[in-house]
């Protein structure tokens, strides 16, 4: 069995023409962070889903959405702290070894594959992440000005959520990071190798993108559209 964190609470700062968190975006009819939330809730082996939102939308949505799989809590002010307060609600009643399934509802289209994937693989190796294998040739830079690398692109992906773990991997990643100031890192992952944990890897899908501006939040309508015409 399994446990899902379902981030919400981000302010979408970048979504300029919508003046209310990102995740509470109406896309025919429901907020955006649903569209994840159904495809959580119809893996039979997630047993819980944490629902991470900002605090002004909780008791609208404990008023207006119950599901006994479904357990709201306030986020944070970063996704960290976020993560960091699902983690820390879950401690007192779950084992070192529960996997946790972290997802950001920014991608409203993963998929049910993509999540069996997910647990399937941290069952055997305790850590993993999604990803895509990268199209475009990636550049590293330390400046923002030069290029100081051009990494082979066979060998390089790009990540994408959810990414999964034992809870007591990511608990103490989380714990290790606050311990040396490391407040507000935008990637579980980069915590848990920070503690030496190796990360394995689970296909993703390119439709398993992330809406950050109005150009993808388009293109999430389209598919969608597409989708309909295709029943």
């Amino acid at each position: 069995m399994a446990i899902g964190i379902l981030l919400a609470a981000g302010s979408g700062s970048r979504m300029e023409s919508h003046n209310i968190p990102k995740g509470f975006i109406e896309v025919d009819g429901q907020p955006l962070f649903m569209y994840s939330l159904h495809t959580f809730l119809s893996v039979e082996e997630i047993q819980k889903i944490i629902l991470v939102v900002p605090n002004e939308k909780i008791e609208l949505l404990k008023k207006t959405y119950k599901n006994d799989k479904v357990i709201i809590i306030e986020g944070g002010k970063t996704r960290q702290e976020s993560v960091f307060l699902a983690l820390t609600y879950l401690k007192p009643w779950v084992d070192d070894d529960e996997i946790i399934v972290i997802h950001d509802s920014a991608r409203p289209l993963v998929s049910k594959k993509i999540i069996y994937d997910n647990i399937d693989t941290c069952k055997k190796h305790h850590a993993c992440l999604t990803a895509i294998k990268a199209i475009d040739t990636i550049v590293h830079t330390n400046d923002c000005v030069c290029v100081d690398d051009i990494p082979i692109r066979s060998v390089t992906y790009q990540e994408q959520t959810p990414s999964s773990f034992r809870f007591d991997i990511i608990y103490n990643a989380h714990q290790n990071a606050i311990k040396y100031n490391i407040l507000d890192a935008s990637d579980d992952c980069q915590l848990v190798l920070n503690n030496q944990q190796k990360l394995y890897l689970v296909s993703g899908d390119r439709d398993n993108f992330k809406i950050t501006n109005e150009i993808d939040l388009a293109l999430f309508i389209t598919i969608l559209k597409n989708r309909s015409l295709k029943l």
